[in-house]
This record gives structure tokens, sequence and C-alpha cells, in this order.
């Protein structure tokens, strides 16, 4: 009690500086540092207004963030804390805001506002660790690393009027993350009794996703001879890009299921036809939609749903006589535990636990069209997008209920992230919130290209290889963004796009945020 009156003058002497302090600027930056709290990686001591605090454990870097005890945040920041131990839910309040964590959990609340985490909070011996910058900005305070001392100094009102915005990039920048992905090749075919010369891919990208700032997940077809995939991962760090080592198509994909009669079937992996990825923020697990294929396979299993990362099993499936190409299909996780599925070869809306089938609640209506429909989840609450229609719903009880209607030019593509959309035109990518709220994100005609392939390593662009002489005919050099049915829009952690561009059949970043 004494620390926490200690840090409430603290926090008194921090708004109510002295005009003595304004008006020399060396004792103002002196008299700052002094009501500063100050801590220093791996060292138990901190030090609160000159007083040297011992702390439970000692502040450690978990994947480059700052975690701190739970009771240091608490005694030393002013806010008031609430722990479950049955359900491990920590609670912050800090007047009237409210800071919710959950440990191992990927995600915060803010107000009700969900939050994504660059790291959760974690049990480390008998300790509770949570992030440390998270929580002070979430109640208004500042933070500063020095990297030569290892230290972290915090200072500020503690307002608690949450993270301080982070400042977009002047001009956004668009860099190729990969050289061209997908192959043709030319040859002469006997069609109607007469020689013609062909150029073929020999492949096909379906989908992508980002995954995190370093990681994007790539979906390929292999179309030349008998129909094979690949899921393949470039990575951030080196540049890289090669299949995903912990995942290929084998027998793990195999599974048994109940059919429309509940009668036990089982599902070879061979029958499956992957089509879409889908990456959760909370759970950060990689999914996989899949249409069972119905040549030579008789089913009425219509879609699959894996988890493909870290683990491999099946999390639901829909029983249909249909054959679904599920690229128009949503699919949503709202936890481990609960997931959203939208059918629209049927117009039903379903909901599963991990492992079962996925059973209707309610349908919609299939005036809605063949479009690719998008899904993000905020909370416990799930949200529809169909760019055809330009129409954002809400998921509920009684079917997909309007929020609102969008009146802008055609919409190319769309992308959902964290609870929000992004929509893109021949001009403009928008943020769209789950309420409605429509913002320009990204003006498409004042980014600034960069040229070649971006290597994280040097921080430089390499040299771009030209396409060979039959994707020649087929492929470009990336220049300007130009979509088309086969491109691909996808969002990272840090609030950047992702695409696959079909023109030049590389992916590309579009760089909203500095990294």
């Amino acid at each position: 009690m004494q620390l926490l009156n200690m840090l409430l003058m603290c926090a008194m002497a921090c708004v109510w500086l002295p005009a003595a302090y304004a008006a020399d600027s060396q004792q103002g930056a002196a008299g700052q540092a002094a009501e500063a709290i100050v801590l220093t990686l791996n060292e138990r001591v901190a030090v609160v207004r000159n007083a040297e605090v011992t702390l439970d454990a000692p502040p450690v870097l978990v994947r480059d963030t700052t975690m701190v005890p739970l009771r240091f945040i608490g005694e030393s920041l002013g806010a008031k804390i609430a722990w479950d131990a049955a359900t491990k839910n920590i609670t912050l309040t800090n007047g009237t805001d409210r800071i919710a964590l959950k440990l191992d959990q990927t995600y915060a609340t803010i107000n009700g506002k969900r939050v994504l985490l660059e790291q959760p909070a974690v049990l480390m011996g008998d300790t509770t660790m949570v992030p440390l910058r998270f929580i002070a900005e979430a109640i208004k305070l500042d933070v500063a690393f020095d990297a030569d001392r290892q230290s972290i100094t915090l200072t500020g009102q503690g307002t608690g009027s949450g993270p301080s915005p982070r400042k977009k990039l002047g001009q956004p920048t668009v860099e190729n993350l990969t050289q061209q992905l997908v192959q043709y090749k030319g040859g002469t075919h006997l069609i109607n009794n007469r020689l013609t010369y062909e150029v073929t891919a020999q492949s096909e990208i379906l989908s992508i996703a980002a995954a995190d700032a370093n990681q994007v997940y790539i979906l390929k077809k292999i179309v030349s001879g008998s129909n094979a995939y690949q899921l393949l991962k470039w990575n951030g760090k080196d540049g890289t890009i090669a299949p995903e080592a912990a995942f290929d198509f084998d027998e793990k994909l195999s599974f048994d299921y109940l059919d429309r009669y509940n009668l036990k079937s089982s599902m070879d992996y061979r029958y499956i036809v992957p089509q879409k990825l889908y990456y959760d923020d909370a759970s950060r697990k990689l999914y996989l939609q899949a249409a069972p294929t119905k040549a030579g396979f008789e089913s009425d299993l219509s879609t699959v749903i894996y988890e493909i990362s870290p683990n491999v099993k099946m999390v639901t499936y829909f029983v249909s006589k249909n054959t679904n190409d599920e690229s128009h299909n949503f699919f949503a996780a709202a936890g481990d535990n609960a997931f959203y599925y939208g059918d629209l070869s049927t117009g039903k809306l379903c909901r599963a636990k991990a492992g079962e089938r996925c059973e209707p609640f309610s349908s919609f209506s299939s005036e809605r069209g063949n479009n690719k429909l998008t899904a993000a989840v905020r909370g416990d609450e799930a949200f529809v997008f169909d760019p055809a229609q330009q129409r954002l719903s809400k998921v509920t009880p009684n079917g997909l209920e309007d929020v609102v209607r969008l009146n802008v030019d055609r919409i190319r593509s769309a992308a959902s992230r964290n609870g929000l959309f992004y929509v893109a035109n021949d001009r403009y990518i928008y943020e769209l919130n789950t309420e409605g709220k429509l913002t320009e994100y990204v003006d498409l005609q004042k980014v600034v290209y960069k040229r070649g392939v971006f290597n994280p390593v040097t921080k430089r662009y390499d040299t771009m290889d030209a396409p060979d002489s039959f994707s020649r005919t087929r492929l470009s050099v990336p220049g300007v963004i130009e979509w088309t049915p086969e491109s691909i829009l996808s969002a990272d952690a840090s609030g950047n796009l992702v695409m696959y561009d079909s023109k030049s059949s590389a992916v590309r970043k579009i760089n909203v945020y500095p990294e």
C-alpha cells in the first residue's frame, strides 16, 4: 500500500510539474527521470521513484516481448488486479478501463475490444508473467527501451485511454516477397484432329494466409501428371520459401465421421481436395478447408475443416450431397472449440465443437450468389462479408443479419484479420470494422513500388528472375497492382497486407505500417 501511495504521488508529480522544471530543460529531464519506473532485463531489482523494489521474478524477454510479474503491474502501475485460478483469467482495472487477459491466450480485450498480443501471459514457475508494454500502454504510460543498458523506463500520467495509435508510413510501399511461383510449359496437342501448340500452367496457387509479420503460408496445386498439393511457407526472417516441414498431405488427414444417417463412415485422405487456408490469431492455428472429391468415392461428406499447424487433425465437417467449392464458403474460429461455417450451395449456417459434425442452426438466402465470402470474429461473434453484394452481416441464430451495405466501385478482393475486414478495388483498399464503418486504408495510386525481391537478411532487393520463354507469354515482371479473379488478399498481424499477384505469379506485401 505504501508503494502504491508513492506511485500515486509520482503520477501527480508527473502531471503538475513546477514551472521551474519547464523553464529548465536539463532540470526537467532530471525530474522526469526521478519520477520514472525503471526495470532491467534479468534483474530482480527495479527502481520506483528512486526507491529500489525487489520483484518476484526478473523481467525477461519472450519472443522479443518483455514479460514482468503480474504482482508488479498491480503494485507499481496502480492497476487493480483480479485473478481467477479456475479459468486462468486476469482482469486489470484502471479507472473506468478494463483489461482482460488469459494465460496462454494470444489476445486480450480492452473494454471489450479484442487486441492481438505478440506474447500471451504465461506461468513461469509460481509467477504469472504478463507483457509489460501492452499493459503499460493500455493505461497510457510511455515505454522506452535502452538497448545498451537493457533497461525499460515507464513514464506518463496513466490515464487509461488505451495504447497510443500506431503511426502509418507516410507513403505505403509494395515489395515482392517471392519469385515466380507458377511454372508454364509449352507443347503440341491434337485438338479436333489438328495439331495445336499450347502453353499451360504446371501449377496453381489456390490460397495464401499471412500468419504473422514473418510467415506466409501458400497452398499450391501441382497440375502436371496426377494432381498433388503443397503447403509452402515463406519465412520472413531469411526470405526462403519451402514446403512446411511439419505437414504433408498424407494419411494423417484420414478420419472417421458420422454420415447423415448417423452411421459411422471413413474418409480416405486420397479423396481430399484442399482449397482454402484460414489463419486464426487467437489460437495461432492454421486451418484448411477441403472438399472431398465425389469421383470414384461414394460419400455424403461435402466439406472438411482441418487444423494443419501446429497440429494436424480434423476439426469439423459438413454433410451434404453437394460438391462444394470451398473458395466461396466461409469458416471462422471463435476460440479453440467453437467454429462457424457457411455453405453457399445449401444456404446453411452451421456451428460445431472440435472433432464434431458441423450442425446447421440457421440458413441464409442463396440470392447472395456464388460469391467468395470472408468471415471475421470479434469476441464470440462472427461476421461475414460478401464482396459481390458488398454486404456485411452478423451471424445470428436467425441467419445473417445485415450490418451495412457498401456502395463503392467494383470490389476485387477481400480479407479479414483480428476482427477487421480489408476490401480492395482498383483504386483503394479499405478497412471495414464490424460496426460497418468504412475507412480508406491504402490509396493504390500513391504507393511506392520496390523493384526486385526483398531480402530480409540484407534488407536489400535482389534481382528478380525474368519469366522463362514459356511463362513470358502468361506472366509479367511485377509492376502496378492489377486485380484479377485469381488474385488473393490476406493481412498479417501488423496490419500490413499480403497478396498473391496472379499477373506475375508472385507474393507481394503492401506495407502500411513500419515493421
